[in-house]
């Protein structure tokens, strides 16, 4: 049992506000993420990989995860952290009136599958394998999305074999390629 009264209302502490209540929160709503039907279709490409990035929003408190050279990461591209950062801030995690800096976060992307990893993704239960793959009804073993509603028969699938994917403490985004890279908008995974 825990109150929902803030404990701290020091805005640059950890602990301000309701953080820790969102935070926890968060850390349960990335354990449904994993393998939630989505609403939407993606178009994977011959290779069966989606014109799409998953980026990680470390916090600072979050530093000895060790950065992006932890498996299955790569520093992300300037374009999508801008995106990132701004979403951060429009939503209140970072920046603003929030005493946290978003450059003080972290930044990584986790990696699209690939190869013998992607295969594994695609069709096993539970592959031991680092990244992330999509799955809909037409590439991927069918019964792994066979939960999902008709029309919703895609799924996003995380798997950490070698680090925690994506890292506890962690907000993730996905932003899928537009019009544009100019244009390129982050939507949270929740």
């Amino acid at each position: 049992i825990a109150s929902i009264c803030p404990k701290t209302l020091e805005a640059g502490a950890v602990d301000f506000g309701y953080r820790p209540a969102v935070s926890a929160i968060i850390d349960r709503l990335k354990e449904a993420l994993n393998e939630k039907c989505l609403p939407r279709k993606l178009s994977p490409d011959e290779s069966q990989q989606v014109p799409c990035k998953i980026i990680e929003a470390v916090p600072p408190e979050q530093t000895s995860l060790g950065g992006c050279g932890r498996a299955g990461r790569a520093d992300a591209e300037d374009l999508v952290t801008k995106a990132v950062k701004q979403e951060l801030t429009r939503t209140g995690v970072c920046g603003g009136e929030t005493e946290r800096n978003c450059d003080d976060y972290t930044y990584c992307e986790i990696l699209q599958l690939t190869g013998d990893g992607l295969t594994a993704c695609l069709n096993e239960p539970a592959p031991k394998v680092t990244g992330w793959c999509y799955v809909d009804d037409a590439q991927g073993n069918p019964e792994l999305v066979a939960g999902c509603p008709q029309s919703s028969r895609q799924v996003l699938r995380f798997f950490g074999e070698e680090a925690e994917t994506p890292a506890k403490g962690a907000t993730t985004f996905i932003a899928c390629k537009g019009a544009s890279l100019e244009d390129t908008a982050v939507t949270a995974l929740k």
